[in-house]
């Protein structure tokens, strides 16, 4: 999701989808996703979802306590069995959101490089650890070895439209990752 129409950032007037649209596009694909898999899924709140909060927080206070506009109510994630991982709401501002699984760090993290495999290499120093990140729609990995093993850090694309408004010639790259048995694979969409 984008939710553009509630960012901090200016925009031109009519350029963006709506909000219902944006959550009505994104439970469509949810259950598209949801019919072709049986395996876990599992929602990670980014910067960009973060979003409804933020404008809650800041815009629309009274609001804040309606449980009908928690992100996970507004995309019924429990219709389609999926596992929401959100911020705690102690947090006014976005904060690194991840899980482990299989020995690695996945999520969306609040860094952000210019350069392919930049972020991914900074989220391995900061942690120490190998990282799955989906917040610079980059494809790249880049590796190290510390200690006795090898870690990696992966930019796993965007499934995004290419043509946004807000960034011209953007270097993104379409593609997704997926972590089996501990191995990454990148897929890009080319």
């Amino acid at each position: 999701m984008d939710i553009a129409t509630i960012s901090k950032f200016d925009k031109v007037p009519g350029s963006d989808v709506s909000f219902q649209a944006e959550v009505d596009l994104t439970k469509k694909f949810l259950g598209a996703l949801r019919h072709i898999t049986k395996k876990e899924i599992i929602f990670i709140t980014g910067n960009h979802e973060f979003r409804l909060k933020k404008y809650l927080i800041s815009i629309a206070k009274e609001l804040w306590e309606l449980d009908s506009l928690a992100l996970d109510e507004l995309l019924d994630l429990n219709q389609f069995n999926i596992s929401y991982v959100d911020l705690d709401d102690r947090y006014p501002t976005f904060q690194d959101n991840y899980i482990e699984i299989q020995d690695f760090l996945v999520g969306h993290f609040n860094i952000a490089r210019s350069g392919l495999g930049a972020t991914s290499r900074a989220l391995i120093e900061k942690y120490g650890r190998s990282v799955v990140q989906a917040h610079v729609h980059r494809i790249a990995l880049v590796a190290k070895w510390q200690y006795d093993k090898q870690i990696v850090g992966v930019e796993g694309g965007c499934m995004c439209k290419m043509d946004n408004n807000y960034r011209r010639n953007a270097n993104w790259q379409r593609g997704w990752t997926d972590l089996v048995d501990g191995e990454v694979e990148l897929h890009a969409i080319l």
